[in-house]
């Protein structure tokens, strides 16, 4: 798998699961929070490779993660744990807990998503997955 798709389909289960992985105070992004959530880069790694020592790095940097847990990330995202990953993060981070229906939080969460991005191809995954997200 490229990192393109790596990073879409880690959108696509963010998207997919309706909320951001935080802790209760939702002060910080975490790799599994509650509910099986995980945040966007936590969807990167499969769960064999997660250990609750990751949620305790400063900052929950993927730079460090990858420092600390090599073999946690797909090796086709190493070189973006310093640009694109954060930005990532960041988009992850800011999203609020849906308030009204999902499909529309799911369009709030599209238009945010980085440039880097390329939206049409997460939308098409979205449908594939089927994962309403209004237009």
């Amino acid at each position: 798998m490229d990192a393109a798709s790596v990073i879409n389909n880690a959108i696509v289960n963010v998207l997919k699961q309706g909320m951001p992985s935080m802790d209760e105070d939702r002060t910080q992004c975490l790799y599994r929070g509650a509910h099986g959530a995980k945040c966007v880069v936590g969807h990167m790694f499969p769960d064999d490779k997660y250990d609750p020592k990751m949620d305790l790095l400063w900052g929950v940097s993927p730079l460090i993660l990858v420092k600390e847990f090599p073999d946690a990330l797909p090796a086709v995202v190493h070189g973006m744990v310093s640009t694109d990953l954060p930005a990532l993060q960041r988009w992850h981070d800011a999203l609020h807990l849906p308030v009204d229906s999902l499909p529309e939080w799911r369009k709030t969460a599209m238009s945010t998503l980085p440039d880097f991005v390329n939206k049409d191809d997460v939308l098409a995954l979205c449908v594939a997955q089927g994962v309403e997200v209004l237009k």
